[in-house]
């Protein structure tokens, strides 16, 4: 459904960080009324704190 374009997953994407930001993204996680899916952008090289809803 993703690839047919029939759902929009923006909605679901609470954050994105870099790979050094994935200790503080799964942190962050923990808290499933702040997240919902945060992306991991090997390409970033800043990981700015993941914001909430």
């Amino acid at each position: 459904m993703l690839a047919d374009g029939k759902v929009d997953p923006a909605g679901l994407i609470t954050g994105t960080v870099g790979l050094d930001g994935v200790p503080a993204a799964f942190e962050a996680l923990a808290r499933p009324d702040d997240h919902a899916k945060i992306i991991i952008d090997p390409g970033r090289t800043a990981a700015p704190a993941p914001g909430g809803r």
